[in-house]
């Protein structure tokens, strides 16, 4: 019974994870209430502890909350006047000089961008977990915002992200299929069709729609 259980709990920890990243969206318009404390420890929680190349964790991260700011961050974004709607926004900043120490222009150039694009996803998928949503912004001025937030030469500011309440309905938006996304072994290698590729996955979305059923007898008033 014991060792049930235990099955049990891990597999709703795993539908819970991929429900979490499955369902995530960019919300771009907020509802006027403060993102409470905790929550947002837990987001920035949640960047902390996001991979790095060599756990160099070249990041730092600006919590933006004052209204003014979100003014001046919302001006120096471009052409997206929906930012100062959010009651909350975190600029994700890198030290990109710790990578280049250990490697090199690459580590510089990209690993210290990895480095914050992991930090980032962590975050927003934190924020989706606890109700909130998020979006990323990738368009601004990049000395416009260093100026704005005393950010020295040294670091760069990769990326900005939203936070609050969603007040707008989220919309699916279409993807690519795995079978366009999907290579085996080398580039351009696709199973023949669209139907061989899903056969091959069908064992795997079998597995999980039975431990689902399983999951729901177990746990009737779980919501998966």
């Amino acid at each position: 019974m014991k060792i049930i259980f235990i099955n049990l709990k891990v597999q709703i920890i795993i539908m819970e994870a991929l429900t979490n990243i499955f369902s995530r969206r960019c919300v771009r318009a907020y509802e006027k209430r403060i993102v409470e404390f905790e929550k947002l420890t837990n987001i920035l929680d949640a960047g902390r502890l996001a991979p790095s190349a060599g756990n160099v964790q070249d990041w730092k991260f600006i919590v933006v909350t004052d209204e003014e700011k979100l003014d001046q961050l919302n001006n120096a974004a471009i052409e997206q006047d929906w930012i100062n709607s959010a009651p909350l926004a975190i600029i994700i900043c890198s030290e990109p000089i710790k990578e280049e120490r250990m490697y090199g222009v690459r580590g510089k150039d990209l690993y210290s961008v990895q480095n914050a694009s992991c930090a980032a996803e962590n975050m927003l998928l934190a924020a989706h977990a606890q109700g909130l949503g998020g979006c990323w912004i990738g368009a601004f001025d990049e000395i416009t915002i260093r100026d704005l937030f005393k950010i020295p030469e040294t670091v760069i500011p990769r990326t900005i992200l939203t936070f609050g309440y969603p007040a707008e309905k989220i919309w699916d938006k279409p993807k690519f299929s795995l079978y366009d996304v999907t290579f085996f072994n080398v580039w351009n290698n696709k199973v023949k069709d669209n139907k061989e590729f899903y056969k091959l996955f069908k064992k795997v979305t079998d597995y999980w729609k039975e431990k689902v059923k399983k999951l729901r007898e177990h746990l009737p008033g779980k919501n998966f």
